[in-house]
């Protein structure tokens, strides 16, 4: 269907091509956008205004380059942020009169939707994007009366929520993310149709208003990882249709009594939390129906009238130390109790609903043992086999027990079986319809019983016992996966060619395991075999078809015949269906043989064979990652030119294989050489002087170049599709190829010695991280050359710059232009003195040390969004720095929450002024930071204020001036 017909435009490109054509706009009730960093977008008032039909749009500004006439931005300098816009404004208000769902990812803080018509919109997602609680934009999304969903999942720079008093339909709110939200405006409480709220993740939340408790209609609350929460408000237990309940990763400690009046929750989740109080009121919640915990072993005491909640399904307490076990409720159906404390086995037997049942006895808390050490008589006592619905069944004990079970009976019906239990030295009677078997840690267990007769056996798990024979093993003809760990005794494993049905096999640490009897099941399609030191024999596995993975190793004592020798007899139908190869620490294996029969082999791995010296013949052309790892005596690599389909080559700790052998073939042929190669790493390999051309490898992304300490030279070019490049420790490297067209996102270039060029970085209009580390050679016109020529596009996407130990670096020029950077680290630059002009107003974090020569910095007073300030070192710049900081408190402030300021070294007659609203703010001052000095700390009308200052810098402070007005808390130490 052509394009100017569609009612719903879903692919990107499409949606781009629609908006710049003006035809066909008014059919589109659909359309999506997305913004790539390959160019900026620049869209008018007329490019929207056709799409009058819109009723959703979508549009993703991951890379920040979307661009509107000014007509779309409508800054109101002049409004307050309380004041909604006047019918001065109102009347060009005509963009998307249809428009119900707006998803904007990553809207620009400077974008303010005031066009857009708002009154019918029902679903607004604003969700990744970098707006704050002062965005001018919240007091245009008031006009959306009816909203319904509000997104603001990922807004990373928001500390407090916008008011939420204008939309009092919203029935889902969405905050997921928002590692910066410290506040939730107590207008939530007006939200009463509210029944989602969605807090996971908000890692500096510290509390919540009392207001939402009157959250009537709230069925589901999340405040999963909220670990600065330590406690909940009383009034939650006014949320009366609350239903669901995600307590998971929080700071707090106890529920309140309040909970008992939840009366229609249904699930609650505590996982690696720290609540060690819960009212008896809260187990007999009537409509309860699933509880879960996990909560660092701390004590929980299970209320006594748990048994009167006949609602209760799932309970799960796991790491939660119970010292006594009340009579539960006969409904429940699943019991996970990880860590009793107990010497008897809990009598659960009226629990005849129970089709899952986990118990663990004797771990300790973290702070030691509660008692003395338990010991528990009875492992399995005879009611078990009366819990008829009983279908899987878990038993661990950390403690001392006996070491037989008086009544080995078990559930008839039991399908699945684990058992761990150090002293167990007999099995109980198993039943014959058990489909898995785990038998771990079972230490005294020497011998199991004949296994022939549990004919659904499809699973089964034998790890740390003292068995030297499975009996019955060979005719378990359901059994699909076989997993042997730490069996030190066995020393055979019998002939499994019956088991007809056994997909995967795995051997483990089985260091006596000398031979594999016979042959393995035809239908196999797994098999890995690791650190069996005394297997010199693999059965036949040339009639494997079906073998799809083969992983050998760390078995020192085979040899490469022992895995490929029937190569070299037939190679029709040789494994004709295997992806995937790993071989590694096998010590005999010197050469590799021809592997391109393998004809649909998709990765091969090869480590740590320490004299492997080749790889013969050739590879097979549908290999998409090859990985070869601390392989020393590797001097030959087949020729790789002709895997067109290699996606990933990773070759490391390979020292005496030269560039040739890896890329020897490049310099033949590009026309199509690694055409489709995603990643290419090169570590390690003392030999290699040469990187070829790669700008034939359109499709590399990743180009990581590692601890090659001959290479010289990367020649010619590298690919326009490059995103990230990584040069570290070449300390011959003297020359990289140019840069300055890639649209490369990030790149790192550290501990290169020789290098003395890197051709212009500036320019590069996809740059987003920036890292020059330990290139002493390097002067600061190699890296930001440009910057004096011409500000225009100097890498007008970069995020992040860090530039460390340059020792010709004397002058950093202006940086504003760099206007989405939001980190600068400058370390180890001795020789540096300025930092000229200005920094950039989008910078977050500014971080200077060991840069002994520094004597200025531009002004901070102005960058309203700067969090972190971290200098260290014997700065030049104490001696007279003057910080001044912005009046607004909450934009420049010294608190943990907003921006450190740390002051690790000596200093010197320090002034710092602060703003006169400048508030919470807490200043660290290292042991040795003063001597002999003078502090004087000036503030007009600062308020909760605290300075930290060490012991040993109080005692050599002798002529200190510290305002007590400024430090209430220290201030009497210092006197």
């Amino acid at each position: 269907m052509k394009i100017e017909k569609q009612s719903r435009v879903w692919d990107y490109k499409e949606g781009l091509d629609l908006l710049r054509r003006h035809k066909g706009q008014k059919e589109v009730e659909a359309l999506r956008l997305k913004f790539d960093h390959k160019r900026p977008y620049h869209f008018t008032y007329e490019d929207l205004k056709s799409l009058s039909n819109l009723r959703f749009l979508e549009v993703d500004d991951s890379k920040g380059n979307f661009g509107a006439e000014e007509m779309l931005l409508w800054h109101w300098h002049e409004l307050p942020s309380n004041v909604l816009p006047t019918n001065v404004y109102q009347e060009n208000l005509d963009l998307l009169p249809q428009l119900r769902w707006l998803s904007w990812h990553n809207i620009s803080p400077m974008f303010n939707i005031t066009n857009f018509s708002m009154e019918d919109l029902v679903i607004l997602d604003l969700s990744k994007s970098r707006i704050r609680h002062d965005w001018k934009g919240w007091s245009y999304t008031k006009m959306a009366k009816n909203l319904k969903v509000l997104n603001l999942s990922y807004c990373q720079c928001l500390k407090r929520t916008p008011i939420f008093s204008a939309h009092p339909n919203l029935e889902r709110l969405i905050l997921h993310f928002c590692k910066s939200l410290t506040e939730i405006d107590r207008s939530i409480g007006k939200l009463e149709h509210l029944v989602f709220l969605e807090l996971s993740y908000c890692k500096n939340l510290q509390r919540l208003p009392n207001e939402l408790g009157d959250l009537a209609r709230l069925k589901y609350l999340s405040l999963e990882c909220c670990a600065s929460l330590k406690s909940l408000p009383d009034t939650i237990g006014n949320l009366e249709s609350l239903i669901e309940l995600n307590l998971n990763d929080t700071g707090i400690k106890e529920l309140s009594d309040s909970f008992g009046k939840l009366k229609n929750l249904k699930v609650v989740s505590m996982w690696n939390g720290e609540i060690s109080k819960i009212p008896d009121a809260f187990w007999t919640i009537e409509k309860l129906e699933d509880i879960s915990g996990h909560c660092g072993y701390t004590r929980v005491k299970i209320g006594d009238c748990i048994h009167r909640n006949q609602s209760l399904r799932e309970l799960r307490l796991m790491d939660v130390v119970i010292l006594a076990l009340p009579r539960l409720p006969e409904s429940l159906i699943y019991l996970d109790l990880s860590d009793l404390y107990m010497d008897a086995f809990p009598d659960l037997s009226n629990l005849t609903n129970l089709r899952e049942l986990k118990l663990g006895f004797g771990r300790v808390c973290t702070n030691g043992p509660l008692e003395d050490p338990v010991q528990v008589d009875n492992l399995m006592p005879r009611w078990l086999g009366n819990l008829t619905k009983l279908t899987s069944l878990d038993l661990r004990f950390d403690c001392p027990t006996a070491s037989t079970i008086d009544d080995p009976s078990l559930p008839p019906q039991l399908e699945s079986l684990r058992l761990s239990c150090s002293n167990l030295c007999r099995l109980p009677r198993l039943p014959s319809s058990l489909s898995s078997l785990v038998l771990n840690g079972c230490h005294s267990l020497s011998s199991t019983e004949d296994l022939s007769n549990l004919n659904e056996l499809s699973s089964l798990s034998i790890m740390g016992t003292a068995i030297t024979e499975i009996q019955g093993l060979g005719c378990l003809e359901n059994l699909r996966i076989l997993s042997l760990h730490c069996l030190r005794q066995v020393k055979i494993l019998p002939e499994l060619s019956n088991l007809n049905k056994l997909s995967h096999l795995g051997v483990s640490d089985c260091d006596n395991l000398v031979e594999i009897q016979g042959e393995l099941p035809k239908y196999l399609d797994g098999l890995s075999i690791y650190s069996c030191g005394s297997l010199e024999k693999l059965p036949d596995l040339s009639g494997l078809k079906e073998l799809q993975a083969v992983v050998v190793r760390n078995c020192t004592k085979l040899i490469v015949e022992a895995i490929f020798g029937f190569a070299q007899r037939s190679q029709a139908d040789l494994w004709e269906n295997l992806r995937y190869l790993h071989i590694g620490d096998l010590e005999q294996v010197e050469i590799l043989p021809d592997l391109s029969y393998l004809s649909k082999l998709r990765s091969l791995e090869v480590n740590f064979c320490h004299n492997l010296a080749e790889i013969q013949g050739e590879l097979p052309l549908s290999l998409k990652t090859l990985k070869i790892f601390a392989c020393e005596s590797l001097q030959r690599l087949p020729d790789l030119s002709s895997l067109k389909n290699l996606e990933q080559v990773y070759i490391t700790s390979c020292t005496t294989l030269k560039g040739k052998a890896i890329l020897g073939s490049a310099q033949r042929s590009q026309a199509n050489l690694w055409e489709n190669l995603l990643y290419l790493g090169i570590c390690d390999l003392g030999q290699v002087k040469i990187l070829p051309d790669l700008s034939a490898s359109n499709k590399l992304r990743r180009l990581r170049v590692s601890n090659c300490g001959k290479l010289v030279e990367i020649q010619s070019k590298l690919p326009q599709s490059l995103e990230k490049l990584e040069i570290s420790s070449c300390e011959s490297l003297q020359k990289l190829p140019d840069l300055s067209s890639l649209k490369v996102e990030e790149v790192e270039i550290s501990s290169c010695g020789s290098l003395k060029n890197l051709d212009d970085l500036s320019f590069s209009f996809g740059r987003q991280i920036v890292l020059i580390v330990g290139c002493q050679k390097l002067n600061v016109e190699a890296i930001l050359g440009s910057a004096r020529k011409s500000q225009a596009s100097l890498s007008e996407n970069l995020r992040y710059l860090q530039i460390c130990g340059f020792g010709q670096v004397k002058a950093l020029p202006d940086l504003r232009n760099l206007n989405k950077l939001r980190c600068l680290q400058v370390e180890e630059c001795p020789s540096l003195v300025e930092i000229q002009g200005e920094l950039p107003q989008s910078l977050e974090e500014l971080e200077i040390s060991s840069c002994g020569s520094l004597q200025r910095l531009p002004d901070l007073s102005s960058l309203k969004g700067l969090q972190k300030v971290v200098m260290k070192g014997q700065l030049n710049l104490w001696e007279k720095m003057t910080l001044n900081l912005s009046k607004k408190a909450t934009n420049l402030n010294l608190s943990k929450k907003t921006m450190n300021l740390n002051l690790s070294k000596k200093m010197t007659n320090l002034n710092l002024y602060l703003g006169e609203k400048t508030a919470n703010m807490n200043m660290n001052l290292g042991e040795k930071t003063m001597n002999e000095c003078t502090l004087l700390l000036k503030a007009s009308s600062s308020t909760t204020t605290n300075c930290s200052l060490g012991s040993r810098l109080i005692n050599e402070l002798r002529k200190g001036v510290l305002l007590t007005g400024f430090c209430k808390c220290y201030g009497e130490a210092i006197k």
